[in-house]
């Protein structure tokens, strides 16, 4: 079975990867009470290009080191709060999730990266990232 494995990183070394590989994003529009995920090389950048075409405020929740490619697969583990697009409810679930799935360090203080569970060890497997209810 696949999958997120995180591994908690300083935020300078977060950074570093962020430049590499770029980062899985979570801005907050908080009057929708709703999450955008995606995956940008520069999130910070990101939030000013959508906020330009969002008249709610948004703020940027977390951002975690991780590849394009898991952008898909983190979609899915919030797909109980799925709204359309890129958005999901946060109702507090999605928001709590993340603290929990960063071990409450949300902004650069992560690298997500996919694995398969079977492969890992029983010491390995309190660094997987659990699905969003």
């Amino acid at each position: 079975m696949i999958c997120v494995r995180r591994t908690l990183l300083d935020r300078e070394n977060c950074l570093r990867a962020v430049d590499l590989i770029g980062a899985i994003y979570f801005l907050k529009d908080g009057k929708a009470d709703c999450v955008k995920i995606g995956h940008s090389m520069d999130p910070g950048l990101r939030k000013h290009q959508l906020q330009v075409g969002n008249v709610n405020d948004l703020v940027l929740i977390g951002a975690v080191a991780a590849e394009r490619s898991m952008e898909s697969y983190v979609h899915g583990l919030c797909e109980p709060g799925y709204v359309r697009g890129e958005w999901f409810m946060d109702r507090g679930v999605l928001s709590e999730w993340l603290r929990e799935a960063t071990d409450g360090q949300p902004l650069y203080g992560s690298i997500w990266d996919l694995t398969d569970v079977d492969f890992l060890g029983d010491h390995s497997r309190h660094n997987l990232v659990r699905v969003a209810a």
